[in-house]
């Protein structure tokens, strides 16, 4: 029985999703392709929320400025509510 196609000697991602839109199956292909871009996809979205906190947070200190660091130190001293 003749083959219709060459087998690939290695099947990647690519010859899978071009095997099924050869056979017109075009969402199936999406999918595939989506989930060998799966890591990329998922960095790009990390990098996406990191940067709208960014500009979230910019915008809330103009309105609400950061509380800068208490500095009563007490020299040394243990505060009230240590054993010291």
């Amino acid at each position: 029985m003749p083959r219709r196609r060459d087998e690939p000697l290695t099947i990647t991602l690519d010859v899978v999703v071009a095997e099924l839109e050869y056979h017109g199956c075009e969402r199936m292909a999406a999918y595939v392709r989506d989930l060998g871009n799966g890591v990329a996809n998922a960095n790009r979205r990390r990098q996406w929320a990191e940067d709208d906190l960014a500009k979230a947070l910019e915008r809330l200190h103009v309105h609400e400025p950061p509380q800068k660091p208490r500095t009563d130190h007490r020299n040394g001293k243990p505060t009230e509510m240590s054993d010291g």
